[in-house]
C-alpha cells in the first residue's frame, strides 16, 4: 500500500499510510494537485457618476440638447468638422483638426467618449456620425461621415 508524506513549515512531516492508489488520488485532487477552475468575477462595473443632470428620469426620446451640453470641447469640435464635411472626411485630415497626432486617436473620442455619452442620452451614435474602413491601393483608411441626426446638435 503506498505511504503519503506532506512536509509543512520547519520540520512538520505528515504521514498517512495503508492508502488505496484511489485514495491516494482524492487526497491529491484535495490538495490542490488537480487545475482549478478559474474564479471568475460576476462584480459588474458601474459607470462613473455625472458632473451635471440627466433631466428627468423618464425621457421620451434621444437628448440631443443635453447631449451636446455634456461632451468635451473636442468632441462638439468632431461634430462642427463633420458638419462641413457632408460627404464624409479621412481620419487623416480629421485628426490634425483636433488636435490629434494621429487618425488612430479619433476612435478614443468618438467610439469611447461619444458613444458612451450618447447612450446614456438615448441616442444612437449611428445617428450622429458613421465610419467606414476603405483599402484603396492595399492602404487603410477610414471615413467619418455625418449621420442622419447630426443637425440635431447646436
Amino acid at each position: 500500500m503506498p505511504t503519503v508524506v506532506i512536509r509543512r513549515g520547519e520540520g512538520e512531516v505528515i504521514e498517512v499510510k495503508d492508502l488505496s492508489v484511489d485514495q491516494v488520488k482524492d487526497l491529491l485532487g484535495m490538495n490542490g494537485h488537480v487545475p482549478a477552475k478559474p474564479q471568475l468575477s460576476t462584480r459588474r462595473l458601474k459607470p462613473e457618476p455625472l458632473d451635471f443632470d440627466l433631466g428627468p428620469s423618464e425621457v421620451s426620446g434621444p437628448d440631443y440638447k443635453g447631449f451636446h451640453k455634456a461632451i468635451s470641447d473636442k468632441g462638439r469640435e468632431f461634430f462642427k468638422v463633420l458638419k462641413q464635411h457632408p460627404s464624409g472626411i479621412s481620419s487623416e485630415t480629421l485628426a490634425p483638426l483636433l488636435g490629434f497626432n494621429g487618425g488612430n486617436q479619433i476612435g478614443g473620442l468618438a467610439g469611447g467618449s461619444l458613444g458612451k455619452l450618447a447612450y446614456r442620452f438615448g441616442i444612437k451614435i449611428k445617428r450622429l456620425y458613421t465610419s467606414d474602413v476603405k483599402f484603396e491601393n492595399g492602404v487603410r483608411s477610414r471615413m467619418y461621415r455625418p449621420g442622419k441626426d447630426i443637425g440635431e446638435l447646436q
